[in-house]
């Protein structure tokens, strides 16, 4: 299931254009976190969509956990050396996501500012779209009908269990045991925890890869342990 995701919108026009371009694509998850007022604006352009408009639901504040993957959106990146902003396009993620099964949130930021980075840095991936680099910035509703176009393309139908947030975190907490006995440098350790964190957002864990890797790990901190 994929749930799109607007944080705090600035303009009912836009929630209403998003809804309608859900219903294009037929995606009919909407949440919306801290948004603006909804206005008789958001249902002149919801159009035919207004089913998806007002099952939206509405959280006061992001609850990242509801999700086994999360997508951040962005009309910037920032090259091969900054960890938080490498980024896959919406073709790249079409074929990440397409053979899994699980809740995927795309999250989108508000029009003016986008998302903050330490949101940025709680999702799996961040999603950049290319463009004209004189006029890169989207809007809000043309990224969305973007990214949902590639999503709706049809998939073979194959699929595996995504792995957990919660299993997630536990496969993350033995990686940092074993960085914090293998004697790297303490300034190492957070991009080091960050670039794992990414790398295994981007391999789609299935449950029972994660679980696998998680007693492998166990195994190598104990090991290390008794040396």
């Amino acid at each position: 299931m994929v749930k799109v995701v607007l944080v705090r919108p600035e303009t009912p026009g836009n929630v209403g254009a998003v809804a309608r371009s859900m219903k294009n694509f037929g995606f009919e998850d909407l949440v919306l976190v801290d948004p603006c007022e909804l206005t008789e604006e958001a249902d002149k352009r919801a159009k035919h969509a207004k089913d998806v408009l007002k099952g939206a639901e509405i959280w006061d504040e992001m609850t990242w956990d509801d999700f086994d993957v999360t997508v951040s959106t962005s009309s910037e990146t920032g090259g091969d050396y900054n960890v938080r902003r490498n980024a896959v396009s919406p073709e790249v993620l079409k074929e990440k996501l397409e053979d899994s099964e699980g809740t995927v949130g795309v999250v989108f930021g508000p029009e003016s500012k986008g998302l903050r980075n330490e949101e940025v840095d709680r999702t799996d991936f961040l999603c950049h779209i290319p463009s004209n680099e004189d006029y890169p910035v989207f809007n809000l509703s043309h990224a969305v009908a973007i990214i949902l176009y590639e999503l709706s393309k049809k998939a073979e139908d194959t699929s595996y269990e995504l792995a957990s947030g919660k299993e997630k975190e536990v496969l993350m907490d033995q990686l940092k045991g074993i960085i914090e006995k293998v004697g790297i440098e303490d300034y190492r350790h957070d991009p080091l925890e960050q670039s794992l964190e990414n790398s295994f957002g981007r391999a789609m864990l299935a449950r029972r890869e994660a679980n696998t890797l998680i007693g492998f790990f166990r195994r190598v901190k104990e090991n290390i342990k008794s040396q």
